[in-house]
């Protein structure tokens, strides 16, 4: 179910002393330059946010964020699509000692669709700029996000059938082998 109200700065920061970051990566990426630009117009472009969606696995939070850029030469009152972008970064967070299940799980939508996408920004703003220049446009410099835009925003959590029951699998977490050496081939 996606969070359609404005979400809680209070709510984020109460829960930003009970998680820890400790990684953010990218998941997907996708740019495609449909022409060059002509020279004559201006650059701009549009970007469409994606809901953040998260879910707790474990003693880890997950969340998934998602962009997607288009890149637009205006010339008068014509304007022309030069590309496009999507990304999509997961971000996990360990849930620290002081993380109480049930009582602070009301805060993580919050956390995720604030804290959370602030933490993902300047990945996005670094690729968007790297991607814009490897399909040959100008290099694209994403503007500073504030935490008063983020904050409207939509989240949403994961399920088994996926956000918003797409589907689409829920993160899962990576498994580590308790066994030491190296695993022998299969015969």
């Amino acid at each position: 179910m996606s969070i359609s109200q404005q979400l809680s700065t209070e709510k984020a920061s109460a829960a930003s002393s009970k998680l820890a970051l400790k990684a953010v990566s990218t998941v997907a990426l996708h740019a495609q330059a449909v022409s060059v630009p002509e020279g004559s117009g201006e650059l701009s472009f549009q970007l469409t946010h994606r809901p953040a969606v998260w879910n707790l696995v474990e003693d880890e939070l997950i969340c998934l964020f998602g962009l997607t850029v288009t890149i637009v030469e205006k010339d008068g009152e014509s304007s022309r699509t030069l590309g496009n972008l999507s990304l999509t970064l997961r971000s996990d967070y360990h849930l620290l000692p002081t993380f109480q299940r049930g009582e602070d799980e009301a805060t993580l939508p919050d956390y995720a669709g604030i804290v959370g996408r602030l933490h993902a920004w300047p990945y996005f703003r670094a690729e968007t700029q790297c991607l814009t220049a490897k399909i040959g446009l100008p290099p694209l410099t994403l503007p500073v996000l504030v935490s008063g835009h983020v904050a409207k925003l939509p989240v949403e959590r994961f399920s088994e059938q996926g956000p918003q029951g797409e589907g689409a699998p829920a993160p899962s977490k990576k498994k580590r082998s308790t066994k030491g050496g190296r695993r022998r081939p299969r015969k």
